[in-house]
């Protein structure tokens, strides 16, 4: 004979069915929510902002305008659910009571809505169109970026060097000579960088370049005087904006965002077959690029970071720190073209995330 279900008395049922309702609320995580989400978000965040930089370097490689979408806000309320669930089983004609049983129930929730900024209009303008002022060539070399590589993403010419996106690959050559001369009498002290009195927020764009008197016998010093044809009994010099300089003063002529972005895409080595679709260039012949953006059929195995775009992946090598620090590079200088943007567009798109 199979054995009969369990009675329970009636008081016994109702308790423990107040229990499964009382449990079986929403109770908020409080501030242990944030250690759990703020990591987890930080990390996609960045993730995705190089990867979005990335993919519209390749597509400025394939002749296609760049798009951005920028992260504004998000909102997340992390919640987390738990108590039981009763289920009830009716006994057979002999029991008089239903049998309960109770099921565990945990879930995690979080909701977060996500809005999205489109760069459009005056951002557009103001952040991609506009050239970079010579400023945020000292605040980069102030915070421990090599000057070369600054001046070789910022500078389409120095005095009579191109360094423009359609110069050949022997006049880059002789504008990386300069600069990396340069870079080097940074680094040794022997060459410094500085404002004028009226400090960062002058209009004038204006930053002094200025050579230690014990200085002038460099090979450094004189590659650079003479590549750029300054005047070798002077120790100060301007930096400028502008297309000529003279014996005192060293003129550039800088990039917008837009324009470094569309410089960076020749260093994009796209698949033998897509060779019509891209821009010519012979920046691969370049012996030190500032940036080696390779191409697989296959998703790469150690790539930081890697995106896929027109049925390949384009990816930066994991252990290329040069490539890496140069997309760093470029993002922390979108960041200050952004800042000194004045916009005050508010197109947006607000999307929740289920």
């Amino acid at each position: 004979m199979a054995a009969r279900a369990p009675r329970l008395p009636f008081s016994a049922v109702a308790t423990l069915i107040a229990a499964s309702l009382s449990l079986g609320g929403c109770i908020s995580r409080g501030p242990a929510s944030i250690a759990q989400q703020r990591g987890p978000y930080t990390e996609v965040l960045a993730a995705t902002d190089q990867e979005e930089l990335l993919t519209n370097i390749v597509r400025l490689a394939y002749a296609e305008a760049p798009v951005f979408l920028q992260v504004s806000s998000i909102t997340a309320a992390p919640s987390l659910e738990y108590g039981t669930e009763s289920e009830f089983r009716l006994g057979d004609g002999n029991a008089p009571s239903p049998l309960v049983l109770a099921k565990p129930k945990v879930i995690v929730k979080d909701a977060p809505t996500i809005v999205y900024k489109p760069l459009l209009g005056r951002d557009f303008a103001g952040e991609l169109l506009m050239p970079f002022d010579i400023r945020p060539v000292f605040l980069m070399i102030d915070n421990g970026f090599d000057f070369s590589v600054v001046a070789r993403l910022l500078f389409k010419t120095m005095n009579q060097l191109s360094n423009s996106r359609t110069a050949t690959s022997a006049q880059r050559d002789e504008f990386q000579r300069a600069t990396d001369a340069l870079g080097r009498l940074v680094r040794r002290g022997a060459l410094q960088l500085g404002t004028a009195t009226d400090g960062l927020k002058s209009s004038t764009g204006h930053v002094q370049v200025i050579l230690a008197p014990d200085a002038r016998d460099d090979a450094d010093a004189q590659l650079v005087q003479k590549m750029l044809g300054l005047d070798p009994t002077r120790t100060q010099y301007d930096l400028k904006a502008g297309l000529q300089g003279d014996g005192g003063s060293i003129a550039v002529s800088s990039r917008s965002l837009l324009a470094l972005l569309s410089y960076m895409s020749n260093y994009v080595e796209a698949p033998p077959d897509h060779a019509a679709l891209v821009n010519p260039t012979d920046a691969h012949q370049d012996a030190d690029p500032l940036m080696r953006i390779h191409s697989s059929s296959t998703r790469p195995s150690a790539a930081d970071p890697a995106i896929y775009y027109r049925g390949h992946w384009f990816y930066l090598d994991a252990d290329d720190l040069r490539s890496r620090t140069t997309l760093l590079l470029i993002r922390l200088l979108f960041n200050l073209q952004a800042q000194t943007s004045n916009s005050h567009d508010d197109v947006q798109l607000t999307l929740p995330v289920r």
